[in-house]
């Protein structure tokens, strides 16, 4: 269940913006007109790799407007973000961006006894059979969690 940003490799790769060796590499999304092989940890938490090719880990066009262009330049710039079966979407909660626990199915929610209490995106609404969502398949569930007052949300994504 657990969210793979990154892999460790044993043989250290080159960083596509720093040219510095890491053996610690990028997985996720990256949105720019270059084509980026490898991003090491440190070039994206200082949002050097975005700035150097003019890209975004997260989609700025697929966010909430009422968050502020502070919050969404740190998600969109210097997070690293899950992998989705269609476009990601990032959910805000309490006026800031949540948290990435996990790609989950209905079977990781009620072994994690929040089934009731966890809110949907409104993304999420078209899908009215949560019980069929198994993670790794083609109804993928990504369970995100509030910074603020700790809410666990469900967005589900069908391809």
């Amino acid at each position: 269940m657990e969210a793979q940003f990154f892999e460790k490799v044993e043989e250290p790769e080159i960083c596509d913006c720093c040219r510095k060796g890491t053996s610690i590499i990028y997985l996720g999304p990256f949105y720019s007109e270059e084509t980026i092989e490898t991003l090491c940890p440190k070039c994206i938490a200082s949002g050097k790799a975005a700035e150097k090719f003019q890209g975004e880990f997260v989609d700025f066009e697929t966010l909430t407007e009422s968050i502020s262009d502070h919050h969404k330049k740190e998600l969109c710039l210097r997070t690293p973000s899950y992998t989705g079966l269609q476009q990601e979407y990032w959910p805000d909660h309490c006026d800031d961006f949540c948290e990435f626990i996990a790609y989950v199915g209905w079977k990781d929610i009620i072994e994690m006894g929040i089934e009731n209490s966890i809110e949907f995106t409104s993304k999420s609404e078209p899908y009215s059979t949560y019980k069929d969502i198994v993670n790794g398949s083609s109804c993928q569930g990504y369970l995100f969690r509030c910074l603020s007052c700790k809410k666990y949300i469900l967005h589900v994504d069908c391809d």
